[in-house]
């Protein structure tokens, strides 16, 4: 598969939502585990005990079949265990858009940046119709439907929008529901021609499969990504973005903890892909945690910058252009 886009990518991770105040995946995890709609799910709280990725718990949930783990026979009592972890995650994907929602962009905020500066920043990643931007993540708030109203307006692909993205009118998570396409021919073609796509490749906290029960979050496990046609199509694409030959990627938040994001960066890299990271984390952690995996010598390898600043350093709220956004302005995007 190939595919012509703009030479500047920009991934994000949760790191990149952090500096807003959302939540770690890891934190998901305890605000999940505290919920009491699972006081009625003693078999789900005994697998998340043993799995501290909920995406990966609640998709193995969700979709596959009873697990070792469950002792109880009783479907009926399953299915309640099922509807509670529902509302678990939902309640915690309710809890981090509120917190996205009600974020106040100011010097008295508890982690003030210019969001307008920020909204430059996305905007820099725009292309043409000839050769589309793409903002790619593993994010599934609606940080950006919600505070990027500013620049080339986003095309999200396979995906309806709703009136109030990349607005300033922000309505309830719940009011923001989306049902995913299933029909072949919608997904095999949803890049059509914009000029920047904002592609979610792990599903979106308002995303819902056809019977509207279940939440299209996907996992690091390449199999729950295959498992809905739309976000393999994402996949794919990510993957021939980056081994176009040529192309920069700027990753701000993101772990390097997937292996199949991590698999399609080295694949990139091994085309030319010269790789960037904007992240406070120091060098070294992340080299240590790399080389601890499979895909971590290519990609340490192929590091071309290290940008070691949170976005409250890149983008105060006094509105000062710094000496570090001017970095990045040079280094990764050729500008002065």
């Amino acid at each position: 598969m190939n595919i012509d886009c703009r030479d500047r990518i920009f991934l994000t991770g949760a790191g990149f939502t952090k500096n807003f105040g959302a939540p770690l995946a890891k934190e998901m995890w305890g605000i999940i585990l505290g919920n009491p709609a699972l006081d009625v799910a003693p078999d789900v709280r005994r697998i998340l005990l043993n799995d501290f990725d909920f995406e990966s718990v609640y998709n193995t949930v969700m979709r596959g079949a009873r697990l070792p783990l469950v002792e109880d026979d009783d479907q009926s009592s399953w299915n309640t265990q099922k509807q509670a972890l529902t509302r678990a995650v939902s309640d915690a994907y309710e809890y981090i858009d509120r917190k996205i929602r009600d974020f106040r962009f100011s010097g008295g905020a508890p982690h003030p940046v210019n969001i307008y500066q920020v909204q430059d920043f996305i905007a820099s990643f725009a292309g043409n119709s000839n050769k589309p931007g793409f903002f790619f993540t593993l994010n599934q708030d609606l940080f950006i439907e919600r505070h990027y109203y500013n620049g080339q307006r986003p095309t999200l692909p396979g995906i309806k929008e709703r009136g109030t993205w990349f607005t300033t009118n922000s309505q309830p998570l719940d009011a923001e529901r989306c049902i995913i396409p299933q029909a072949q021919s919608e997904i095999s073609a949803p890049f059509d021609a914009s000029p920047f796509y904002y592609v979610k490749l792990h599903g979106s906290s308002n995303w819902y499969s056809a019977d509207q029960q279940t939440m299209v979050i996907g996992d690091a496990k390449q199999a729950q990504i295959a498992a809905e046609p739309l976000l393999a199509r994402y996949f794919d694409t990510f993957r021939a973005a980056l081994t176009g030959g040529g192309r920069r990627l700027l990753c701000a938040g993101y772990s390097f903890s997937d292996f199949h994001i991590n698999s399609a960066i080295r694949d990139g890299i091994r085309a030319g892909l010269r790789l960037y990271t904007l992240s406070p984390e120091s060098p070294d952690s992340l080299a240590n945690r790399l080389r601890q995996t499979e895909t971590g010598e290519a990609i340490w390898g192929g590091l071309a910058g290290y940008f070691q600043f949170d976005f409250k350093t890149l983008f105060p709220a006094d509105q000062s252009t710094t000496a570090e956004w001017k970095m990045i302005q040079k280094r990764f995007f050729g500008t002065s």
